[in-house]
């Protein structure tokens, strides 16, 4: 009894699988290709993402350079003004609005204030050299707010050893002057601010209050700088674009900017402004002038983005270390003398670059793989589908073939009575009644065939 019933179950099933099997194994196997379709699909848009926005990794190693390029030096007096000139104008602080009300606007301009005021290059520095040399820098005086008259001294050669002896040289002097102090004023001397050569010094809020970004030497003070430089090379992206060339200075950008900006709305300009292009006059009474101070010392600093300043995407970065301090004695009466060194001590420069982590290749890689292993796709199989497609497109553009009818009735409707005419005429019919004739006995053939393979019923 439980034979039979298995029997009947096995022959059931078996039924039901002859009948619906085929429909079953189609919907699997549909089924599969199609999650295996969506699948390469999901991973394809991901690798086209990654291919039109790379992600970007960085790297970092350290190279010994053949040459050593120098970095700009900025140096600043402290104190920044004269305290006689101060007194003789009434003013106490320039960066005070209130005192400069009763400034003699009518018999003084602030371009000759500014420059009897702050201390000029030959009332201050010396002499300055790079590897010995003195035709190896160039000195360049600019005015500022806060730190007076400051002067940047620029190399102009690169030098391919390191130590002391190869880079700068800086000798200042400052003369016995009297003034009052106040606790919360910096040491006398002078503030040395190191920066690349392609980015002029700027002052601004974070620099004048955070001592730790520059460096103070005091009067009498002989001073040893080690410099380290660090070199970033970034990428230039869809989204965050950056300028190629060496030259481009992205604080240049922003303070033009900004300082144009400033000249616009207040309609003058003061002798710290860096030159823009914007053709306005110097501040000459005191209710332009307020504003412009104001605005100035309220606007130094510039929140991300700026202006649209397109970024560099060569940068360097010096960092400075004290080495030695040390009293510095001279004999000169009446001046005191100080010293500066600022050098490299190897050749060897960090350099952290940004790459792309994603291109053409990986994506060939990514693409080959996806199809392969989900869709069992390679270049063979593509190129076949390929074939298979432009077989069917151009069998679809060929017209249908044409029978004998439609090959006899042209013909025949051309014919003359004349003799050629009989003969092709004789030809073409002999032709067609052959035709028919294998025809005809193609079907007899078939259906002898066909009645031979039934059974015959015998007869007793």
């Amino acid at each position: 009894m439980f034979r039979f019933a298995m029997d009947v179950n096995c022959s059931f099933l078996t039924g039901i699988w002859q009948k619906y099997g085929g429909r079953v194994r189609k919907f699997v196997r549909f089924s599969v290709l199609l999650t295996c379709t969506i699948v390469v699909i999901v991973q394809l848009c991901e690798c086209f993402s990654k291919l039109f926005s790379p992600p970007i990794s960085s790297h970092l190693r350290v190279v010994v350079n053949q040459s050593m390029t120098y970095p700009a030096i900025t140096i600043c007096r402290y104190p920044s003004y004269k305290p006689d000139v101060l007194q003789k104008y009434n003013l106490q602080n320039v960066r005070t609005t209130s005192d400069w009300e009763d400034f003699p606007y009518d018999k003084i301009t602030l371009e000759e204030f500014w420059n009897e005021s702050t201390y000029r290059m030959d009332e201050g520095y010396f002499l300055s050299a790079l590897n010995a040399l003195r035709q190896s820098v160039q000195i360049k005086s600019t005015y500022y707010l806060i730190w007076g008259q400051c002067h940047t001294i620029l190399p102009l050669i690169q030098t391919t050893s390191s130590g002391k002896g190869s880079g700068y040289s800086v000798m200042l002097y400052q003369k016995e002057i009297s003034y009052i102090h106040s606790e919360n004023d910096p040491e006398e001397g002078w503030h040395i601010f190191v920066h690349p050569a392609t980015d002029p010094w700027t002052e601004s809020t974070q620099e004048y209050t955070g001592e730790d970004e520059s460096l103070l030497l005091a009067v009498g003070e002989e001073l040893h700088v080690r410099i380290g430089v660090q070199e970033y090379h970034l990428v230039d992206k869809a989204d965050d674009h950056c300028n190629a060339s060496l030259d481009h200075s992205h604080e240049e950008c922003e303070q033009r900017c900004k300082m144009r900006q400033l000249v616009k709305k207040i309609g003058c300009t003061g002798p710290w402004i860096p030159e823009v292009d914007v053709d306005v006059p110097l501040c000459n009474e005191y209710e332009m002038l307020k504003n412009l101070l104001k605005d100035y010392i309220n606007n130094l600093t510039c929140e991300p983005p700026c202006c649209n300043c397109i970024r560099p995407c060569h940068s360097l970065q010096f960092v400075p270390y004290i080495v030695k301090r040390q009293p510095m004695e001279t004999t000169e009466p009446n001046h005191r003398f100080s010293q500066l060194y600022l050098f490299y001590n190897s050749r060897m420069v960090q350099v952290a670059e940004e790459r792309l982590a994603y291109d053409w290749s990986l994506f060939l890689s990514d693409l080959g793989g996806s199809l392969g292993f989900l869709l069992g796709l390679s270049v063979l199989g593509i190129i076949g589908i390929v074939e298979r497609l432009i077989d069917l497109l151009y069998g679809s553009l060929q017209p249908p073939e044409r029978t004998i009818d439609h090959i006899l009735t042209p013909r025949l409707s051309g014919f003359n009575s004349n003799k050629d005419s009989d003969e092709n005429m004789d030809s073409i019919c002999c032709r067609r009644e052959e035709k028919i004739f294998s025809l005809h006995n193609m079907q007899t053939m078939k259906c002898k065939n066909k009645l031979s393979s039934q059974p015959h019923e015998t007869k007793y």
